[in-house]
């Protein structure tokens, strides 16, 4: 039996990534430095939060949501261009969800997420 997820992490200044559990479990993460920006400058923070993100079953089994505290910053350059200069900042969500996939009469799909601490219906 295999085991398929991610890793949500945020950097202990809050940016927002996501890593292959595989690339979790190899000792990646605590050696990785966010190189997301703040005022122009690289973060260099190692991770704050990380969480397991089950996809064995296609279920995204632990997933927190991603609530954003601080808008990206931008520049425009002299040339009209917009630049980054500090990228957004997150936190999860202390809630876990898990997603459920419902294949209606028309062939499509529709996808419902629940709390697995309550589980109650959390769509948004």
């Amino acid at each position: 039996m295999s085991y398929e997820g991610h890793e949500q992490v945020l950097c202990k200044n809050g940016h927002y990534h996501e890593f292959d559990c595989y690339e979790a479990s190899s000792g990646f993460i605590e050696n990785w430095v966010c190189a997301d920006l703040i005022d122009g400058k690289p973060c260099g923070a190692k991770a704050g939060v990380c969480n397991d993100v089950d996809e064995t079953n296609c279920d995204s089994y632990g997933h927190r949501k991603v609530i954003e505290l601080a808008p990206v910053k931008t520049k425009t350059c002299d040339m009209g261009s917009p630049h980054v200069i500090s990228h957004a900042t997150y936190k999860l969500s202390d809630t876990r969800y898990y997603r459920e996939t419902k294949l209606k009469p028309d062939g499509s799909h529709e996808t419902v997420w629940h709390s697995y601490a309550e589980d109650s219906s959390v769509n948004d």
